[in-house]
């Protein structure tokens, strides 16, 4: 049963190894849920500029291009972007095994930046902001309940600890009617520490409750993060936190990050206004066109409810982007819509930018002014945005969610494809040196003995590779290959551990038959100790490493498990197969 279920452990890694030394075909994807794209225009078009692909898979919403090389890759991108502007491509890779690998879910190995090329992002999130919105809010609802409450009141010394209501038709002769303002402000607003000095009533935030702010504002944009790159067709992006404001972007394969910046750096959204008039409160902001316009203080709807967006081309020419509310959303707009038929709305467009100060400022833009003619539900498009490119990224960013709290990138650094595979081959070259020394050492030390070391070290390498395929999320770097190659050498040190007890035993007087069990036994707890405590470092290193360190543990983690399974199963059941029945005692 154990031979049973080793050989079958084998067989399956084995199987899932093989895309990986079948290697991979660069393509092309080209992302059109906002329009249709018919396959004989695409290729003709590609023809004509000759370019070949060598295949073409069409889905719903997106059209890979494969290709032979990546000269026709890029070729192809260049030529398709300038015909079919209403299509997003980006740079890929599809396996070049046969067919049906891919229909099972078999696919290489996913490679990291270092080897495959690509784009690195290093962002700077402002999570301070998030506090101070939320004392901002905190801000306007109390005076909202105070003027509930027919209290009239001003806010004052608002900063990121808190703020100050001050009660203006109230002394502190009134004691009574501050002390019941200041209860109902503290039914209200529990979570906040509320004091009361004469007629001014200070609001403190908790340091746990800012703390929390910060966590859920970086999570938050975190999840963001990976939305935007999923909507841009990126399937091995890696996007993780590094410290307590920076979060590191990831991605393979990308040699032109402008798309990709424009998107992850976006700190776009639209909300949506009542255009009032001098009589009531409003802020005002300005159009395109440098004309003032008066909005409302309060929003009618936010991009917090919109859940779809899709760029087009309207009747006229003119770029448009159509909104999906979410069943909230469409409820607020249709009752707004429906007691505001006539009146205008205006969609203002707002976005953080560097001031001369190199500090985030936000600006507002009216993009669009439209009178209500009926009532609207939970679709309808907005336009006035520019140009076809800019409604894309809107819509892209809508889709995806808009940010709570700016952003900025603060690093950014490419790695052309010549250095990957500079890089693979150098990776593959130490492999290959490392496997060939490796063999001469042994078939030297152990003679016929070492010809099972070496079956077990090429069975290792077999089952690392299909392990690595396996995994979800696991990614071959530049320092994994380094990870891959220690594990080499502390594979062959299982079977020199064996084989030196065996050649003990053998000198104690033991047949060979009789020495390989007594060798594998007495040697078994050495070896499982030793690995188990680097095994215990590579854990360590995935959990508290980024980039690097985490492909070298990964990788290191996998050697050491197989290689212990290798040398201590395979090797032995090999070696009993062979001389298990030998009384030679040479």
């Amino acid at each position: 049963m154990k031979k049973i279920f080793a050989y079958f452990l084998l067989i399956l890694l084995l199987i899932s190894a093989i895309p990986s030394f079948f290697g991979e075909k660069p393509a092309l994807v080209l992302n059109h849920a906002d329009s249709s794209l018919p396959i004989e225009p695409l290729l003709s078009t590609l023809i004509k500029n000759q370019i070949t692909p060598l295949s073409v898979e069409n889905q719903q919403d997106e059209t890979t291009l494969i290709f032979e090389n990546k000269k026709e890759q890029r070729e192809a991108q260049q030529v398709l972007s300038l015909a079919f502007p209403l299509a997003h491509s980006h740079f890929s890779f599809v396996s070049a095994a046969p067919q049906l690998f891919s229909q099972v879910g078999l696919t290489p190995i996913n490679l990291g930046l270092d080897l495959r090329g690509g784009v690195q992002f290093m962002l700077q999130v402002e999570i301070d902001d998030s506090v101070k919105s939320l004392v901002e809010a905190t801000s306007t609802n109390a005076r909202h309940v105070a003027r509930a409450e027919g209290i009239r009141s001003r806010i004052a010394d608002i900063d990121n600890n808190g703020f100050s209501v001050i009660i203006t038709n109230l002394s502190s002769r009134d004691s009574n009617s501050i002390q019941s303002v200041t209860d109902h402000m503290r039914s209200q607003f529990s979570e906040w520490k509320i004091s009361v000095n004469d007629n001014v009533l200070r609001f403190t935030l908790d340091e746990s409750i800012k703390e929390e702010q910060a966590s859920l504002a970086m999570q938050q944009t975190l999840n963001i993060m990976r939305q935007r790159i999923e909507s841009l067709g990126i399937t091995e992006a890696v996007t993780q936190r590094q410290g307590a404001d920076r979060i590191l972007i990831e991605l393979p394969g990308v040699q032109d990050p402008q798309v990709a910046k424009r998107v992850i750096g976006a700190t776009a959204t639209i909300s949506f206004h009542t255009v009032v008039d001098s009589s009531q409160a409003a802020q005002t902001h300005t159009t395109r066109d440098g004309e003032s316009v008066r909005l409302s203080r309060q929003p009618v709807l936010t991009g917090e409810y919109i859940i779809g967006a899709s760029a087009s081309v309207g009747e006229f020419g003119q770029p448009e982007v159509n909104l999906v509310l979410s069943s909230a959303g469409g409820s607020k707009m249709s009752d707004f819509s429906r007691s505001s038929i006539g009146k205008p709305m205006a969609t203002l467009y707002s976005e953080y930018h560097q001031d001369h100060n190199n500090q985030l400022v936000q600006r507002h833009e009216v993009i669009n002014i439209a009178t209500i003619q009926s009532q609207l539900g939970s679709r309808f498009r907005i336009t006035g945005i520019g140009q076809i490119s800019d409604a894309q990224d809107l819509a892209l960013i809508l889709r995806s969610g808009s940010l709570t709290v700016p952003v900025t990138i603060i690093d950014e650094q490419v790695i052309g494809p010549s250095l990957g595979e500079e890089n693979i081959q150098k990776g593959l070259l130490a492999v290959i040196v490392g496997l060939v020394l490796t063999f001469i050492s042994m078939l030297i030390l152990y003679r016929k003995f070492g010809i099972i070391a070496c079956a077990a070290l090429i069975t290792n390498i077999v089952m690392i590779v299909g392990l690595l395929s396996l995994i979800p999320g696991a990614t071959l770097t530049l320092p994994g290959i380094a990870g891959l190659v220690l594990t080499m050498g502390m594979a062959v040190d299982t079977n020199v551990l064996v084989f030196e007890r065996i050649k003990e035993e053998m000198r104690s007087g033991r047949s060979l038959a009789s020495a390989i069990p007594r060798g594998y036994k007495e040697a078994r707890s050495t070896i499982i100790d030793a690995n188990l405590t680097s095994l215990i470092t590579a854990i360590i290193l995935f959990v508290i490493g980024y980039g690097a360190v985490k492909g070298f543990a990964i990788t290191l983690a996998i050697g050491l498990l197989t290689s212990m399974f290798t040398g201590l199963l395979f090797s032995q059941m090999w070696m009993t197969k062979l001389w298990g029945q030998d009384n030679d005692k040479a």
